[in-house]
């Protein structure tokens, strides 16, 4: 049977803009990553822009800055000054602008903006869904993206070292293979580093792909932003530990990260050789083989987990 699917007025679930839905994603920025493709770490809600203040401050998965900017209602000029204004007085990196109704004037100047400046700007439209009687829930829409045609050619570009192309060019073929067997990293932006991330559906916790230059693996990277919190989740996880292992195949490696606040637990497929010098598409294989069994044995654990992120101060 059929569910009925119904749309509701964003204003009667979030009354207040700032009070309610900045409140709430806040505490929720998961939703937002899976949509945008890439994970964000809240920095900071209501950050003060001199007599302004930027909704949220984020960063992504490389640490820059990311500029989130909320509005229930029809997109306008003000916000998108407002935008400008925040991410210049802020040396961001992205702004995502998330807004009930997109108008097409403000698509296009989003899309010249990707295309015109260093900057990346999403347009995120949100809606509330719900199937008959259930809870309504957030549904994030990409409008805008940058273009990953030009951010992937830019790998060309004389600033970037052999190995930073290398990475970019490893982990867009490694989206392109992973579609049908780990479709949370299809979406993710190739990055110039030698980690390749995805978040796991759970806060501070990321299914990573490692290609450093003497190794590649997997991990599980915790990071609540707290130090006690990421060493109690890495304890849950090591009392299942040989249930663990037993279902992925391999010993894994559990781990805190002396003078770092977060912990891991990892695989590592190979050691010794530069992936540079390998057969990547032997490489790239045993990447997802693994991967896809690493989340297999871990997922069910993650939604056990107890721990709760707390509201930022």
């Amino acid at each position: 049977m059929i569910g009925k699917l119904k749309k509701h007025d964003i204003r009667k679930i979030w009354k207040n803009e700032a009070s309610d839905f900045t409140s709430w994603l806040e505490t929720n920025l998961e939703a937002l990553s899976e949509a945008i493709g890439f994970e964000l770490t809240l920095v900071k809600r209501e950050h003060q822009v001199g007599s302004f203040s930027a909704d949220i401050v984020a960063t992504d998965e490389s640490g820059h800055k990311v500029i989130i900017e909320n509005q229930l209602e029809k997109t306008d000029h003000t916000h998108l000054g407002q935008i400008i204004t925040y991410v210049s007085n802020l040396d961001g990196k992205t702004v995502v602008w998330i807004s009930s109704e997109p108008r097409q004037e403000h698509i296009n100047a989003v899309n010249w903006l990707n295309t015109q400046t260093n900057l990346e700007f999403f347009l995120v439209k949100l809606e509330a869904l719900s199937v008959d009687d259930s809870k309504p829930a957030p549904l994030f829409q990409v409008i805008c993206r940058p273009d990953e045609g030009i951010k992937t050619a830019a790998a060309a570009d004389s600033e970037l070292t052999d190995r930073g192309r290398f990475n970019i060019q490893f982990w867009t073929e490694i989206n392109k293979k992973c579609e049908g067997k780990l479709p949370g990293f299809v979406s993710r932006k190739p990055l110039k580093y030698h980690f390749h991330s995805q978040a796991s559906g759970k806060g501070g916790l990321s299914f990573v792909f490692l290609a450093a230059s003497k190794y590649y693996g997997i991990e599980l990277y915790i990071d609540t932003n707290d130090a006690d919190m990421n060493e109690s989740i890495l304890k849950q996880l090591i009392s299942q530990k040989k249930k663990i292992e037993s279902e992925f195949g391999h010993e894994l490696v559990f781990q805190d990260l002396p003078g770092k606040r977060a912990c891991r637990i990892r695989y590592i497929i190979a050691e010794g050789d530069d992936v540079m010098d390998l057969d990547k598409e032997k490489v790239q294989d045993a990447l997802i083989d693994n991967m896809v069994k690493f989340e297999r044995a871990l997922k069910p654990r993650l939604k056990d987990l107890d721990y709760e992120i707390a509201d930022a101060a």
